[in-house]
C-alpha cells in the first residue's frame, strides 16, 4: 500500500501540545503587533484583535495527513506524530449534523494511549473519509497478526554499533548460520515486507539482507522504505540499502528506536 495523503483538520496533538503551539503563535502575533504599533504608529486596539485572528487562521489551518503502509504521520504547524498502526484498536466514522454549520465528518481512532485520534473533514466528505478508515483498518488488521518473535534480530541490551556488526556479521555468514540465528532469507523477506512487525525488526532485516549487495534486493528495500509513512523508518532503510551511506546507518536506527518507544 503506497502512502495516501490528506488535508484534514485533526486532533492529534491532545493536552498541552495543541495548546502550547496557539499559546506560541499568539505570543508571537501580539508582540509583532506591538512592535508595529511603536515603530509605525497607530491603536493598541489591534493587538488583541491581531491575535485573535492568528487564533482563527490556527483553528482554520488543515493538517497533512499521510496513510502509509505501516501507520499513520501528521504534520501541523512545525509539529509531528507518527502513529503506527500496532498502537490501534479500532477505527469508526459518524456524521455530525448542525443546524447551524455545514455537517462535519469525523474518523476516531481508538489507539492505546489516555486520548483518542479524532480526524475531521469539514467538507463532509463521505468517500474520502471512509478511504481513510478503510486503510486504517486494513493496517490495524495486518499489525495485530501475531508475529513469531525473531532472537537474531532483536537488538536485546547491545548498543546500536553492537547490534549494527553482529547484523552485518549474520549476513556474510553461511547458510546454516543465518538458519540458526532464525533468520533464513524468506523470513527476513517476510519481517521487511510485514508493516505489523516493529520498525526495530524490519530495519535489522535490511541490514542483514543488504550485506549481500545483491541490485534486486536492495531495490525491494528501497521499494518498501517507499511505501513508509514515517520518516524515521524510511530514512532507516534507505540507508541500510546504501553502501555510500553506512556510516549514517547508527544514527538512523537510533531516531526509529526512540520513535518506536
Amino acid at each position: 500500500m503506497r502512502p495516501t495523503t490528506y488535508r484534514v483538520n485533526y486532533d492529534m496533538f491532545p493536552g498541552r501540545g495543541g495548546c502550547f503551539v496557539v499559546l506560541v503563535v499568539v505570543l508571537a502575533s501580539a508582540a509583532l503587533c506591538l512592535f508595529l504599533v511603536r515603530v509605525i504608529g497607530g491603536s493598541a486596539l489591534l493587538i488583541p484583535i491581531f491575535a485573535l485572528a492568528s487564533c482563527f487562521a490556527i483553528a482554520a489551518r488543515p493538517a497533512k495527513l499521510t496513510v502509509g503502509a505501516d501507520g499513520l504521520s501528521a504534520r501541523w504547524m512545525f509539529r509531528h506524530r507518527f502513529v503506527p498502526y500496532s498502537a490501534m484498536r479500532d477505527v469508526s466514522v459518524h456524521q455530525e449534523n448542525l443546524r447551524t454549520a455545514p455537517p462535519r465528518l469525523f474518523v476516531n481512532i481508538a489507539v492505546d494511549e489516555p486520548f483518542p485520534i479524532v480526524l475531521a473533514r469539514a467538507d463532509a466528505n463521505r468517500r474520502v473519509a471512509d478511504d481513510i478508515a478503510d486503510r486504517i483498518r486494513k493496517g490495524i488488521r495486518r499489525a495485530h497478526k501475531a508475529n513469531a518473535p525473531l532472537l537474531g534480530l532483536d537488538r536485546g541490551g547491545r548498543t546500536i554499533d553492537a547490534w549494527i556488526a553482529d547484523l552485518q556479521s549474520a549476513g556474510t555468514s553461511k547458510e546454516e548460520d543465518y538458519r540458526t540465528a532464525g533468520m533464513a532469507p524468506e523470513t527476513l523477506m517476510a519481517v521487511l515486507d510485514d508493516p505489523g512487525q516493529r520498525p526495530e525488526a524490519r530495519v535489522a532485516a535490511a541490514v542483514v539482507m543488504a550485506t549481500e549487495n545483491d541490485a534486486g534486493t536492495l531495490k525491494h528495500i528501497r521499494k518498501v522504505a517507499s511505501r513508509c509513512a514515517s520518516e524515521e523508518l524510511k530514512k532507516a532503510l534507505e540507508v541500510a540499502a546504501d553502501s555510500e551511506r553506512r556510516e549514517e546507518l547508527a544514527s538512523a536506527i537510533a531516531s526509529v528506536s526512540a520513535e518506536q518507544d
